[in-house]
Order: structure tokens, then C-alpha cells, then sequence
């Protein structure tokens, strides 16, 4: 029988790995002959994490990932955590993104020249989703009195780090100044696509839904292995660019902080979530329902009974 996980957390990058690895306590180096995987831990918390960088970016190689690890272990939810371009006015740089859903246009994609030698785009999107009792979870544990202040907590800690790592104004969407505010989180619909370096390209990715918040590169690979493996899976991603500026201009005003700053607030952002007595209940039926079906001990013992008594659901 494969031992079981609550989480397991897919990192793209080196500079995403190392800053989500400071927002858990690091608790055992579990890594293979081919994946770095550690097991990390929340204070006040038994929730088994396994964080995993991926071998390089992209689709394939989270859904390489994931795969490898649900090889070895039964997990309960599966988390992509990393950066996006904000395709949205909604969101600004430094914002955190969770899925409601994933768009996945890298399948089927078709890149073809006009007659008027123009570069055309043709999509044929698969589509995944995130169960939607952690999202209202999550969403209650913005609006909700009893937990609105942790949300606010984050908000202001984020902010003021985010100001000190970027204290000056920057060319931000279309060609306006800007100053780095503190975050807000939005739930929605995320693509995953190429890089985007293409104004074309974008406005093909706008025009799949008019509330598409953000392109990153890695979901639909995670979102794809989790669906065979009957996986429940989110993205959270901070917002680290607009997708549509001079990328070169934009890191040079920011000092190339605007990463460390996205990253940074979509780990503190997904800690306070996985902390969060909401979602502890989530996990704690996720558990019992292994428990039901595998006769093995994944359940909280006495936290449990401590959460039943004062979550209502």
C-alpha cells in the first residue's frame, strides 16, 4: 500500500522552489534519483506536504511530475504554485489567481500564415476543473467575519514586504505608471498556453472567455495527471507580469523583483489556506474516506475530533 499525502506541491522554477521553501518548515529531504521532492510542514498542523521541483518549466514536464510522484504515493489534492501574466484587468502585479477552472490551448494548437502573411491562432482548448468545495473554501475564507482578518493579515504583511522589494513606480498596462499595492485573491478561469510575447496571441487567449485571468505554462500538464489518477487539483498563481509590456523595461524599473514578489505572496497565500480550519476539514474527509476505503490510518486522531466540533460546513 503507497503511503498518503495531503498535498503534493509542484514547483516550475529554482527561484519559485526556493522561496515557497521558506514559507514551511522544511521537515525531511524524500527526493529520488530524478525529482527533488521535500517533505514540509505547517505549524500547528499534521497536513503531509510533499513539495516537488520540476526537472525543467512547462506543461509536460509538471505533468511528468505529478506522475512520478502519484507513482509512489496516494495524495489528496495536487497544487501547481507559481507565477502567471495578468490577462485580466482585474488583476495586478503581486494579485494571486486559484483555479476554477483550466484552459489548456497548448492541445491541439494550430499556427498557421494568412494569405496576407499574418500568423494565425487556432485553438481547440481542453478544459479542467477544480472541485468547487475547496474554491467556495477558500472564498469563504475571504468573506467569511470569523476569517476575514487572516485574510487582511496576509494582505498587509504581503503588501509591505512587496513595497520594500519594489519601493519604486514602473510602466505597467498599457504604458501607465504604477506603484505596488497590496495584493488581492481572485478565483477564475486560468489558461495554459505559451509564453506569451504576442498581442495576437493574447487577444485569442482573451477571447476564450471574457473572465480568462491569466496565461502560465505549467497547469494543464498537473490538471491532465491528476485526472487519471482521480486527483483533486488547484493552481495558485501570483502575477508577475501583464503579458503584453516590454518585459525588458518592466524588469529593469522593478529591479526583477516583480517574480519574487509573485511567488512570494501566492506561497504565503496557499500556507494561510492549507492552515485554514476550512480547508482542514476538507482534508480531514478526504482522509477518512481513504480510511474508509483502504482500511489505513490517515486520519487527523485528536484534531480531528478538536475540528468536527467547531467547523460548520
Amino acid at each position: 500500500m503507497k503511503p498518503y499525502v495531503d498535498v503534493a506541491i509542484i514547483a516550475p522554477l529554482d527561484e519559485e522552489f526556493s522561496n515557497i521553501l521558506e514559507f514551511f518548515e522544511f521537515a525531511e529531504d524524500v527526493s529520488t534519483r530524478g525529482e527533488v521532492r521535500f517533505r514540509v510542514a505547517i505549524p500547528n498542523s499534521d497536513l503531509r506536504i510533499l513539495l516537488i521541483k520540476q526537472d525543467v518549466p512547462g506543461r509536460t514536464a509538471a505533468q511528468h511530475a505529478l506522475d512520478l510522484v502519484a507513482n509512489e504515493y496516494e495524495i489528496g489534492m495536487a497544487i501547481c504554485l507559481g507565477i502567471a501574466g495578468a490577462l485580466s484587468g482585474d488583476l495586478k502585479i503581486g494579485d494571486v489567481c486559484y483555479s476554477k477552472s483550466i484552459v489548456d490551448v497548448l492541445d491541439n494548437a494550430k499556427i498557421s500564415q494568412s494569405v496576407d502573411d499574418h500568423t494565425e491562432f487556432s485553438f481547440a482548448p481542453t478544459y479542467y476543473f477544480s472541485p468547487i468545495e475547496i474554491i467556495t473554501s477558500i472564498n469563504r475564507y475571504k468573506f467569511n467575519p470569523a476569517f476575514k482578518r487572516f485574510y487582511e493579515s496576509w494582505q498587509e504583511i504581503c503588501g509591505n514586504e512587496s513595497l520594500s522589494l519594489i519601493p519604486n513606480k514602473f510602466t505597467g498596462r498599457n504604458g501607465k505608471e504604477e506603484t505596488i499595492c497590496p495584493p488581492n485573491a481572485i478565483e477564475g478561469l486560468i489558461a495554459c498556453g505559451d509564453v506569451c510575447a504576442s498581442s495576437k496571441y493574447r487577444q485569442k487567449l482573451v477571447a476564450l472567455h471574457r473572465k480568462v485571468l491569466a496565461i502560465e505554462t505549467e497547469s494543464g500538464g498537473l490538471f491532465a495527471s491528476a485526472k487519471t489518477r482521480n486527483i483533486h487539483a488547484i493552481t495558485v498563481r501570483g502575477i508577475s507580469d501583464y503579458a503584453d509590456i516590454d518585459k525588458n523595461l518592466f524588469e529593469q524599473q522593478t529591479n526583477g523583483m516583480a517574480r519574487k514578489v509573485a511567488i512570494r505572496n501566492a506561497a504565503a497565500f496557499l500556507r494561510d489556506q492549507l492552515n485554514s480550519d476550512l480547508l482542514k476539514h476538507w482534508f480531514w474527509q478526504a482522509r477518512e474516506k481513504y480510511n474508509n476505503e483502504t482500511g489505513q490510518n490517515a486520519l487527523f486522531g485528536q484534531e480531528q475530533e478538536d475540528l468536527v466540533g467547531k467547523i460548520v460546513v
